[in-house]
C-alpha cells in the first residue's frame, strides 16, 4: 500500500484479535475489507491463527502477524522455483531498517504474480490483472493471510524519464536474508535507496541509504 502525505494512518479492527493497517482515503482498502470480512464468517480465513514466535534482536520491529504471515508464503512459495522478492516496508525491516511494517509487498515476474495467486488462491481478495498508473504498472492482486494485506505485482515497470522502463530484473537486485529459518529474498536496500531517490522520495531514500551496503548508489 503506497503511503501519501494527505493520508491518516489508522487501524481498523476486522474481527477478533485481528488488526489490519491501512491508510485513510485509500479506496482499495474498503474492497479488501469487505472481502476479507466475508472469508472470515464464511469460515475460509480464522482470524486467531497462532503467530510463530518472534526471536531476539531487531526482528521484534516485525510485528507477530506479519512474521507469521510472511512464513505462510515463504512455505508456499520458496520450493516451486518462482522468482520472487519481498520488498516495501517489512523488506526493509527484515534488512535491519528501523520503520513500521504496513502491508507485505511481493515483486515477482508475471507468470509468478499469477502462481502465487493460484497457490494461495483461498486468501486471493484481488484477482492478479493488469495494472497501471501514471508512473507505475504491474501484474497486480492481493491476498489476505493472518489479517495483513499481502500485495502481488509481477512484472513491475516504471515511467521515468518521459518513458516506460523494461520491467524490473529482480534477480539483479536481489539479495537472502535469513530470517529464522527462513531465507528470504529481498530487494537490496541500495537499489531500493536508488528508485525512492528517483522518484523525489528523497527522505526515506536516506534512510535507505544509510542502513545500505552501497552495491548500487
Amino acid at each position: 500500500m503506497r503511503v501519501r502525505s494527505r493520508y491518516v494512518k489508522f487501524i481498523i479492527s476486522l474481527a477478533p484479535g485481528v488488526k489490519f493497517s491501512c491508510m485513510k482515503g485509500n479506496t482499495r482498502v474498503s474492497l479488501y475489507l469487505s472481502k476479507f470480512n466475508c472469508m472470515v464468517n464464511e469460515g475460509k480465513i480464522n482470524p486467531d491463527e497462532t503467530p510463530v514466535e518472534q526471536k531476539e534482536g531487531w526482528v521484534k520491529m516485525i510485528p507477530d502477524e506479519h512474521l507469521n504471515a510472511l512464513r505462510k508464503l515463504y512455505d508456499g512459495i520458496h520450493e516451486r522455483g518462482l522468482n520472487w522478492v519481498v520488498t516495501g516496508s517489512v523488506s526493509f525491516c527484515i534488512q535491519g531498517v528501523p520503520v513500521t511494517p504496513n502491508d507485505i509487498d511481493i515483486q515477482t515476474d508475471e507468470e509468478g504474480a499469477y502462481k502465487i495467486a493460484e497457490i494461495f488462491q483461498d486468501r486471493v481478495i484481488k484477482e492478479v490483472e493488469f495494472s497501471s498508473t501514471e508512473r507505475i504498472k504491474s501484474h497486480f492482486g492481493a491476498l489476505m493471510i493472518h489479517g495483513v494485506l499481502v500485495e502481488l505485482m509481477g512484472a513491475v515497470q516504471k515511467f521515468y524519464d518521459g518513458k516506460w522502463e523494461e520491467p524490473i530484473d529482480i534477480d539483479a537486485y536481489k539479495k537472502i536474508v535469513e530470517l529464522d529459518d527462513m531465507k528470504i529474498p529481498v530487494l537490496d536496500l541500495s537499489y531500493e535507496s536508488l528508485a525512492y531517490r528517483r522518484f523525489g522520495r528523497v527522505e526515506m531514500a536516506n534512510k535507505l541509504e544509510e542502513y545500505s551496503e552501497g552495491e548500487f548508489i
